[in-house]
């Protein structure tokens, strides 16, 4: 980690991420030039000499907070439904009493 006391500046290689701290103020996670993620850093924006990028950052949150969940959602697949066409027309009908009735009534012996 760096530390505050030196006097060396360090160059900015990326803006990673941005937060408001509990004063109120934003800071910005930053990637130092020639360090690893392991040695990020949440600083104030003040101790930042980079508008550039922290400007292309800004601009890449805003594009990134105006494109919708829904739009980024995979659209349903179209669903092709078999349609038998010798059906009779008029909805639903039985089967079950289809045809001829069997009559058992004259059979009395």
């Amino acid at each position: 980690m760096f530390s505050f006391q030196t006097t060396e500046e360090f160059e900015v290689e990326k803006i990673m991420d941005v937060h408001t701290s509990k004063n109120g103020k934003k800071e910005y996670l930053v990637r130092w030039k020639g360090y690893s993620s392991k040695d990020d850093t949440w600083e104030p924006e003040d101790h930042l000499t980079c508008p550039d990028l922290i400007e292309a950052f800004n601009v890449k949150l805003e594009k990134i907070k105006s494109v919708s969940v829904k739009s980024l959602r995979a659209a349903p697949a179209k669903t092709n439904r078999l349609i038998i066409q010798n059906q009779r027309p008029g909805g639903r009908h039985s089967k079950r009493n289809y045809g001829n009735r069997k009559s058992y009534a004259e059979n009395d012996d």
